[in-house]
Formats: structure tokens, sequence, C-alpha cells
């Protein structure tokens, strides 16, 4: 356990950092680096900045694909659901810029070291434990982030952590806490107690057929069949309009002929570099140090300092600098337009003025290039094969998506004109509830809700067209229908029974603890009332708080019981456990661990502990009142 105590507080700064890289990675991000159709109306101001309905929107579809995530399959967005995502998300973002602006404000800053410290450090981006480029570069384009973005990001993240470490940081805990969480810690107690299973009224319980008959009537609710239906429905999809595509020759080599720009490579560069960082909100002071970095790196290259030489110390692109600066291959839809505009009008060998990026400052050498090409038919015939077809497989599903949903409007009380007229195969499943089945289509949500409707359920109509996803669309119709009915009486009578008894048994079994416990109150002998009730008493001495040889919820209920007193020798309490019979527990005695026995090792971790919980709760009061304090308007009600 101390060992554990000690991780934590070592590690949890570092971990505050990787917790909310894991978040963003695994949940978040993948909209927001998108650079068209931004939407910029303003939704909410905060200190005067401008909450965009962009922002917003990336924030929300955040929130909503972590729930999916986590609910999986069950998933539904339900109007509740949504108006509360919709608050977190706005709420997210306000915060977020809040707690920034105070971290700066406060003076804390982010160095481009700090940084690459923190990079080289995070296990997603590392190969046999160490940093790999390549990793970096393949889990950023998995989740669609630029690099700019991810280290924007990333910095900012670091930044509000800084605040939050130097509350935690300055925090402390003073000796008598310590001494007094040691003691709690390691605190012994002795106990007895004694169980009074419900089984043992069980079997004495007689029920009568009024009390079978009255419970029946009065619980109904447990004795009903779900109600059930099964469905008929079409189902058009793109991959199946994809294989059904068979072309010429001829036409395919029309069809290349015509879609040239598809086939064409595009003019690449491959160049080497050297970078000076310098993020797009640096104050003068930042910009004045990267611009007289930058001229003390030109004047090594003027003076024919081999380039690779020059990256190698002065380059602040980690993942490059000790490789010459030699970035991959890359083309205009792959970077900056300044760079491209740059590296276009050098000749091989030759090196471009510096030039500003969204990284910072840098400059270029051409070490190679290749002019754009336009690939021969012959070497692409597969793959125009497959965009042709992609091709006409688009039109003809966006095509019979229309007739689909006309043919079964126009005739909404079956599926057979549209299947005749579409050519597609009327499937069925079984009956399922609104819980709908573990598999197949009748697992997805949409499916469930749309054979539940108003529309398909009472109205008898075909539903609307049901978009399971970018290729398939679905219409249903109920095949049947077995409403929600009450079970029998004779046929759930001995469930009843049981029902009865098991609830009369509690009740006995409470019934002797009350008066157990009442006389245990009053002085009497638990010993011997367990005897003449034929119970067995057992005696726990000296038990820590993590004893495996006393039923845990007995345990935890002997913890949290006053201490014994002169006045009260034994504190009696009674327990209702899962099986439903009770516990009658008397703590005897409580021991304190003993501070004497605390080493220093022990006490430093508790220390550390007590400070890091100390530090947790005063960051959680300066995040409240600058929160607080801020003047926040929202400007669209979302």
């Amino acid at each position: 356990m101390l060992q554990s105590i000690r991780d934590k507080a070592q590690n949890w700064i570092f971990s505050i950092i990787i917790f909310v890289l894991v978040l963003t990675f695994a949940f978040f991000g993948i909209e927001r680096f998108f650079d068209g159709n931004v939407t910029t109306a303003v939704i909410a101001k905060v200190d005067g900045h401008k909450i965009t309905q962009n922002e917003f929107d990336v924030s929300y579809q955040r929130l909503r694909r972590q729930l999916e995530l986590q609910v999986g399959n069950g998933f539904a967005l339900t109007p509740t659901i949504e108006k509360n995502l919709k608050k977190q998300a706005l709420n997210q973002l306000i915060h977020s810029y809040i707690l920034t602006q105070a971290a700066l404000s406060q003076g804390y800053r982010v160095t481009t070291d700090q940084i690459d410290s923190v990079l080289l450090s995070i296990p997603m981006f590392q190969d046999n434990g160490q940093f790999s480029a390549a990793r970096f570069q393949a889990v950023l384009s998995n989740l669609l982030y630029s690099e700019d973005s991810f280290l924007s990001q990333l910095q900012t993240d670091m930044l509000v952590s800084q605040a939050q470490v130097g509350l935690v940081n300055s925090s402390f805990a003073l000796p008598n806490e310590v001494a007094a969480a040691y003691q709690l810690i390691n605190q012994q107690r002795s106990f007895v107690y004694a169980i009074i299973p419900a089984s043992k009224f069980f079997n004495s319980i007689k029920i009568t057929p009024a009390q079978q008959q009255q419970y029946y009537t009065t619980h109904q609710n447990e004795f009903t069949t779900p109600e059930k239906v099964s469905i008929s429905y079409i189902e058009l999809s793109l991959q199946d309009l994809i294989a059904k595509q068979h072309f010429t020759p001829q036409q395919l080599k029309q069809y290349y002929d015509n879609n040239q720009a598809n086939f064409t490579v595009p003019a690449r560069w491959h160049v080497a570099q050297i970078l000076v960082r310098l993020m797009p909100n640096a104050d003068p002071d930042m910009q004045k140090s990267a611009n007289t970095k930058m001229a003390e790196i030109e004047q090594q290259i003027n003076s024919h300092q081999p380039f690779a030489a020059v990256a190698a110390k002065y380059s602040e692109d980690v993942f490059t600098a000790q490789k010459g600066g030699v970035l991959p291959w890359f083309n205009a839809g792959m970077t900056e337009p300044a760079i491209v505009d740059a590296v276009s009008k050098l000749k091989v060998g030759e090196v471009s003025p510096p030039v500003r990026t969204k990284f910072g400052l840098s400059v270029f050498k051409l070490l190679s290039h290749e002019p754009k090409r336009v690939e021969p038919f012959d070497k692409v015939f597969q793959q125009v094969k497959t965009m042709m077809a992609q091709d006409y497989a688009q039109k003809e599903f966006a095509n019979e998506s229309d007739q689909l949903s006309n043919l079964t409007f126009s005739d909404s009380s079956n599926l057979d004109t549209a299947a005749k007229a579409l050519n597609l195969p009327i499937k069925s499943t079984g009956l399922f509830s609104k819980k709908g089945t573990k598999t197949g289509i009748a697992s997805n949500p949409k499916i469930i809700n749309a054979a539940f409707s108003k529309t398909t359920l009472i109205e008898k109509y075909n539903s609307d067209p049901i978009q399971l996803n970018d290729t398939t669309v679905v219409v249903l119709r109920v095949n049947n229908h077995i409403p929600s009915a009450i079970k029998p009486f004779e046929v759930v009578s001995p469930k009843i029974t049981n029902i009865l008894k098991e609830q009369a048994a509690s009740a006995a079994a409470k019934q002797l603890a009350d008066q157990i416990l009442t006389q245990c109150k009053s002085e009497a002998d638990l010993q011997k009332l367990a005897s003449q009730n034929m119970l067995t008493v057992k005696d726990v001495q000296n038990v820590g708080r993590h004893a495996n040889d006393v039923p845990g919820n007995i345990l935890n209920e002997a913890f949290q019981l006053p201490k014994p007193s002169a006045k009260v020798p034994v504190i009696f309490t009674s327990l209702k456990l899962e099986d439903n019979g009770y516990a009658l527990i008397g703590v005897t005695a409580v021991n304190d661990g003993s501070v004497a026995t605390m080493t220093a090792q022990d006490g430093k971790v508790f220390h550390e502990q007590l400070a890091s919980q100390n530090g947790q709760l005063d960051y959680g009061l300066y995040a409240l009142q600058e929160i607080n304090r801020a003047k926040v308007k929202i400007e669209t009600h979302i």
C-alpha cells in the first residue's frame, strides 16, 4: 500500500499531462484541425474572447464520440443526453479559456524544451522504449492531427497543468496531520459478530392463497412479458452496388482519359530543414530571440559549414536534427503554401532564405525534386476499375435511395413494390423486444426505435428510410407484433410464493436482530443470546482494515462504528446482508497505529500524499474562483 502511495505522490504531475493527451487521442481532436468550412458565428464571449460555433461543434462531437465509445452499440442520443452534452461542451470551452488565461497572467510559460521533453516521454510515440519519429507521425496521421495543431494543444495542456503543479508543490501537511493519518490507516479493531441467515426461517413460513393473490394484484409489472416485434426490411448497400459493376476495357480507358487528374502524381520535394520554433502567439521577446538564432544559423550556412552539422547543432526539430534535418518527401497538398513557394524556387543543393511557418522560422535545403507525372493506364488499371466502380455505384446508390424512399412512401402498406423495382430481397428477423438483440440488424438502436415507432407499429406503415451508415439505407415494416401481457396467476404462483417467503424470512431475521440488539445495548451478553437462538458468535481480535478472514461488508461496518468507552464498553449495530439475512456486530476495542513504529520513509510518503491532497483542494478552489470571476456572456442558445 505504501509503495502505491509513494508512486502516486511522485508521478501524478506527469500523469496529468499524459492523461490529457490520452483523452485527446482517444476521443478528441479529429474534426478541429480541418481548415475548410469554418463556422465563425459567436455563441459565447468570455472576458471579451469569442467562442465560435465551429469550436463548440467540435467540442460537442468530441464528447458525443466519447460517450458512444463507452456505451457501444446500445448508444442512443436522446434529447436529454444531447442537451447535457451540449452544456458540458460549452462549459469545457469556457473553463479551458479561463484557466489558460489565468495561468498566463500569473507568468507561467511553456518552453520548446519542455514540450520536447514531454513528447519524448509519451509511451504511444515510443518504439521499444525509445521515441520514434515515424510512430509519432503515424499516430498523428491516423488521428488526422497536424504536427502544429498537436503541439499547440500540448502547449495549452502543459500551461494549465503548470498552474496546478505550482499550487500542489507549494502545499504542505503538518506533522500532526501526518501522525493522525498514519494512526488511522494502521488502526486495528477487535469485535464480535453473529450472522442471522434468512434461510433459518424460510422453510417454516406458510404463504396463503390470499397473500399470493394480493401480491400478484399489486405487482403485476413484475409479471409482464415484454412487447415484441419482428420486422421485414429492404437493405440498400453501396458495397453491393460496387460489386455489381462491370466495364469493358474501352470504358475503363475512356474513364482514365476523362479523369487523368486522379492518376497524376503531383510534384514533390525532398528537403532538409533547420527549425527555430516560434509559436503563433509568441511575444516580442520570443520573436527577437528566434530571429537572433536564425541569423546565427544563416551565418554558419553562408560560411560553408555543412548543412547537416548546422542542423544537428541548432535545429529545434527533435525528430530530424540528428539526421541532418532531412524531412520525408512531400507535395504541395501536404504542407504550407509558404514552404512550397520557398522550395519550388530552389535548385538541388541550394538553401532558402528563412521562411515563417506555423512551427517557427525555417531554412530549407533542396535535396531532390520530382516533377508531376501522369501514371500510365496499364500501371493504374486496377485503380481505374475500383474508382470507376465506386463512382458509378455512388450515383446508383443516390438514385436508388431516392427510389426506395419514394416507392415505400407511395405504397406504404408493403415492401413488395420497392423490392421488385430495385431487385432487392426482402429480409426478415425473429421477434425482439425494445432491448434489441446482441447481434444482427435488430441490435442497432435506429432499427429498434423505428420498429417500435407509432408509424410502423400503430399506423402499420413502412418506416422512413433509415441511414445505418454512409453506405447502407434500410426501410422496414412490422411483420408481427406481440403486445406486452401479464402472465397468468397460475404460471407465476410458485415464483410469488418464493418471493413472499424470502420477504417474510428477511423480516423475521430483522426482528430477531433488533430484539438481540436491544438486549445487547442493555448490557446483555451477545454470546448468551446467540446461544439461546442457535447462532454462532465469532470473536475477531486486532485486525486491520484489509483483513482477508472477515467478510468485507462486516469488516467495513466494524471500522465505521465509534470507539468504545468506559461508559459504553461495546458499540453494537446490525447490518442487512446481501442474502437478506442480518449480522450483529459489536466493537470491543480500537487501537490506533503507533506513531513510534512509523519509519522516516513512511512519514515521507504520508507527508507527500497529504500535501498532494491539500494541494489538489487548493487548486480546485483556485479554479472555481477564476471561473466565478470571469465575465461570461452566452450569445446563442444551444
